[in-house]
């Protein structure tokens, strides 16, 4: 044991040693999942609704604990970016995925893949941002990104399913597992409605950068006004992303990383699972790819988009490159993806499969690509 832990140590001493022992230990859980299903002949579990009831309450804990860590004052110093990200940054990284996958493989089924694939998951930014070393603002932007899109996410996968049946000439006989989306979407409209107000008219743009800055004097306006909108949308991400905005006990603060950490175990554990019942690496490269590409793409974009609005009325906080890289490094799937999977099944065949070794890609390159960042910054900030 000693000498594992001095192993330990001394690979935590390279740059990028700590993110590729992280990288090991997921790869173990999930063998340990592979293992578990083999060992105990355990399969079909995307047609059993208590996986997906698992996975539904890991989401939602995860979006609470990943908005519970947000810093209002960042928030507000990048809402700029936070509101162009969650805007148009679903919708780019869809198009960037689902474009390049179906038109390098024909596939169809990509058309919808793309969707379930797109959330960046809450879990796995709420540890990483606990664990590296990022500026503030990039730690607000990934959490309220990795939160954020999870609604969207959930909203868009059952219209981009009908859609999709709909350009191949099939009928959907009944809606998937939290598909009822027409619950959601007055919640959709009222929300994406108030933050083009709030973008446009300066006055309701300066008080609500106020009430971000007194989060004490202001929260309780605040959430009556996004409570009575989830309260037509009934959605549990947005309710959860709500309430660790503004719904926060101090308590929970001492045991969010060893939470997080928990689930996110409990979720890889889940996805080994899933992988034994086989999976479809050829494709699976091929979707993780471009979801991790689509991510590089979207952040810079943003910030692109971000210094061209030069508005005297608005302001907006500077971004260090550092951080941008770090953000557009930041792609990471996982229990988002595998619960939206498990309800997609019955619709799209080999989803699972598919879905769960582009999660492995992901994941596999986010660890690679963020330790070869760390090694280069390392050697950057010697010189």
């Amino acid at each position: 044991m000693l000498a594992v832990e001095q192993t330990v140590r001394r690979v935590q001493t390279y740059p990028g040693g700590a993110t590729l022992l992280k990288l090991a230990l997921l790869a173990f859980i999930a063998a340990l999942g592979i293992g578990t299903a083999l060992g105990f002949d355990i399969h079909h579990l995307e047609s059993q609704a208590w996986l997906y009831g698992i996975g539904l309450s890991f989401v939602v804990t995860g979006v609470y604990l990943g908005m519970s860590q947000i810093d209002l004052r960042d928030m507000r110093t990048h809402w700029l970016f936070l509101v162009l990200a969650l805007g148009g940054g679903v919708v780019l990284k869809y198009a960037i995925i689902a474009a390049s996958t179906f038109g390098l493989s024909g596939d169809q089924r990509f058309l919808v893949l793309a969707m379930l694939m797109v959330a960046i998951d809450p879990l796995a930014v709420s540890v990483a941002t606990k664990s590296r070393q990022m500026g503030d603002g990039a730690k607000t932007i990934l959490n309220v990104w990795a939160a954020g899109d999870d609604p969207l996410t959930y909203l868009l996968a059952t219209p981009t399913l009908l859609i999709a049946l709909w350009a191949t000439d099939q009928q959907l006989e009944r809606m998937p597992r939290g598909g009822d989306w027409l619950t959601m979407l007055p919640f959709a409209l009222v929300m994406a409605g108030f933050g083009l107000w709030m973008a446009f008219r300066h006055k309701l743009t300066v008080r609500m950068q106020e009430a971000l800055a007194t989060p004490e004097e202001s929260s309780s306006r605040m959430l009556w006004l996004v409570t009575a909108s989830l309260g037509v949308s009934q959605s549990l991400t947005s309710l959860a992303a709500a309430a660790g905005l503004f719904l926060r006990f101090k308590f929970i603060d001492r045991y969010v990383g060893h939470l997080s950490n928990t689930i996110l175990a409990a979720a890889t554990f889940l996805l080994g699972l899933l992988l034994a019942d086989g999976f479809d690496w050829r494709l699976g490269l091929l979707l993780g790819v471009f979801v991790f590409f689509s991510q590089f793409v979207a952040a810079w974009v943003v910030m692109l988009l971000v210094k061209i609005i030069k508005r005297k009325d608005v302001t907006y906080g500077h971004l260090p490159v550092r951080d941008v890289w770090l953000i557009a490094l930041g792609q990471q799937n996982g229990i988002t993806a595998i619960v939206l999977l498990l309800s997609m099944e019955p619709f799209v065949d080999g989803a699972v499969a598919i879905g769960a070794s582009a999660i492995v890609f992901t994941n596999l390159i986010y660890f690679l690509a963020n330790a070869l960042f760390d090694r280069i910054d390392a050697q950057r900030s010697r010189k």
